[in-house]
């Protein structure tokens, strides 16, 4: 897994501003979406676990996964609205049917720009 700081390729916080810059605009809400499966691996291999006490590493491998690529996505979605930074970043989930093994990571946040910084999103 992948640490934070490295999918972050552009500042991100999960308060409304980011240490030591100005927003200079507000451009609005920028995602991540992803519904994913656990796979049949994960569940046979915790299978009976269910019934125990503790963690199921299975499914919490695949779950840090699947928000990384959220992660990705909302980056990226900012990038295409010409954000410099994601800010008010966090992440909602829900599972999807009773039994089809399916849940919905929501990665989300406003993208703004940054006083002092060109379009592309580098430092001046």
């Amino acid at each position: 897994m992948a640490a934070l700081e490295q999918l972050l390729v552009m500042p991100g916080s999960t308060t409304f501003d980011i240490a030591n810059r100005t927003i200079s605009a507000h451009i609005g809400p920028a995602f991540g979406i992803i519904a994913w499966s656990a796979g049949t691996a994960a569940g046979l291999e915790s299978f009976g676990r269910q019934f125990k006490r503790g963690e199921m590493t299975e499914y919490t491998a695949v779950l840090a996964e699947a928000r990384e690529i959220a992660l990705e996505r909302l980056v990226a979605h900012g990038q295409a609205l010409g954000a410099d930074a994601i800010v008010g970043l966090r992440f909602d989930s829900n599972t999807m049917g009773e039994s089809s093994g399916l849940v919905e990571i929501l990665a989300l946040g406003s993208a703004v720009t940054l006083a002092g910084s060109t379009p592309a999103g580098g430092v001046q």
